[in-house]
């Protein structure tokens, strides 16, 4: 499940590229199977971004630290020999409930694939940032709340845990135009986990670009496009 926020008025003329970007992950979303749990999975996926790391097309930013004190790692991907003032700044969001581990490796796969080139237009007109792991202590644990019991889907409002805080000083420094955050459905459920989540925005303009990006995506993937309430529906 992908769920679309944006508090960014510049969003509506940069649809083309958002829907690109979308469309490329709702590819690894479907596709990806449901993770195994063991006990090295969040040293793995740290092993992956630091093989990231290595990429041309691949800038590290400051990491974060969870409640218990593990990194919050964060990169910035983009092809960097381009001007960034006129390219769509999209934040990819994975791992808010350590118990849902497949859009981890979903989105670190995305990664991998558009580091090593194999979208140079894509990084010529994008930046992305990318948290996959925003609860790493859920993720070394397989629990849904991070190491104070909290749930971090919870916290947007009053910014209570660290890794919260952590993602909250992201979208401050980089006004990200749309922020993609990626669910799993790990029980039973009325509606479908393929689908692209709206909550609701604080103005119309901003309902209306982010509803034409989420439009323009169910049409080209097999992700239908949902209103879900404030709280979300995860």
């Amino acid at each position: 499940m992908i769920r679309l926020i944006t508090a960014n008025r510049e969003l509506r003329v940069l649809n083309s590229q958002v829907c690109f970007v979308l469309c490329l992950l709702a590819t690894f979303v479907l596709s990806a199977r449901v993770a195994p749990f063991t006990e090295n999975s969040y040293n793995r996926a740290m092993i992956r971004v630091r093989t990231l790391s290595n990429s041309p097309n691949v800038r590290l930013i400051p990491f974060g630290k969870s409640y218990n004190g593990r990194v919050i790692p964060a990169f910035v991907i983009s092809d960097f020999a381009t001007r960034s003032d006129q390219k769509a700044r999209v934040l990819l969001l994975a791992g808010q409930h350590g118990d849902e581990p497949s859009p981890v490796w979903s989105v670190l796969s995305l990664c991998g694939k558009l580091a090593s080139g194999s979208n140079p237009d894509l990084l010529k007109k994008c930046v992305l940032i990318v948290t996959p792991i925003a609860n790493p202590d859920g993720f070394a644990s397989r629990s849904r709340l991070n190491g104070q019991g909290r749930d971090i889907n919870r916290d947007w409002a009053i910014l209570k845990t660290p890794e919260a805080q952590f993602v909250h000083q992201i979208i401050k420094t980089w006004r990200p135009h749309l922020m993609i955050d990626t669910h799993e459905w790990t029980r039973s459920t009325l509606t479908s986990g393929n689908e692209i989540e709206c909550p609701p925005t604080a103005t119309r303009t901003q309902w209306a670009a982010m509803m034409s990006v989420a439009r323009r995506v169910e049409s080209r993937s097999a992700l239908a496009a949902v209103q879900c309430n404030p709280k979300g529906n995860t």
